[in-house]
């Protein structure tokens, strides 16, 4: 049985858990099994008080679930397109409270495929999908469908990126909101995505 003070730990995967815990990881390289313990406990705290719906936001999100006559789910539905499963849980556990229709993608074939097949209110897409490339292509080909079909679907951009040029190229293509994953993101996201 190998020590535990061997474990080689992934410091990119460890430095995002600890974006979505919205804490600063420990600033030498060496992290302990009581840090990561400490990190999931307070991603699992986060979690839970995502669960739990605010009285505000909740009221004002909640219409109540029907299907046209194609099946199609009406105005309260959004599609979550991410990468990484933390993200679209996360973001679909946030969005069912508020009364949302939730359906994630994970890549941009499977965005475009379930944007054509179904009707959406709301667009969260992440930026990197892996790549910036990536996602100013998904980005301007959602703005298309948009246009063409006539939707008026909210598009809004999430990124860990900094930079002005990303935020200003995203709405230059056609979103409607671009949020960073910074301290307090989700409610920044919840404010922007309900501006009509």
């Amino acid at each position: 049985m190998s020590d535990l003070q061997d474990i080689k730990v992934d410091l990119d995967f460890v430095n995002k858990l600890y974006m979505l815990a919205e804490k600063t990881p420990p600033e030498n390289a060496d992290i302990s099994l009581d840090d990561l313990k400490q990190l999931v406990d307070a991603i699992e705290s986060k979690m839970y008080k995502l669960k739990t719906p605010q009285s505000g936001h909740a009221q004002k999100f909640y219409t109540s679930k029907r299907e046209d006559s194609s099946g199609k789910f009406e105005d309260e539905s959004v599609l979550i397109i991410d990468d990484l499963c933390i993200i679209t849980y996360q973001l679909g556990v946030l969005y069912k409270n508020l009364g949302y229709h939730v359906t994630v993608a994970k890549d941009i074939y499977d965005a475009v495929d379930k944007y054509k097949k179904f009707k959406f209110s709301l667009v969260i897409m992440d930026l990197f999908l892996p790549t910036d490339k990536e996602g100013f292509i998904l980005l301007e080909e959602l703005v298309k469908l948009r246009e063409m079909k006539s939707l008026d679907t909210r598009i809004g951009v999430i990124t860990a990126s900094s930079k002005l040029e990303h935020r200003e190229v995203c709405l230059q293509k056609g979103a409607d909101f671009y949020v960073e994953k910074t301290e307090n993101w989700q409610k920044n996201l919840i404010e922007e995505s309900s501006v009509k």
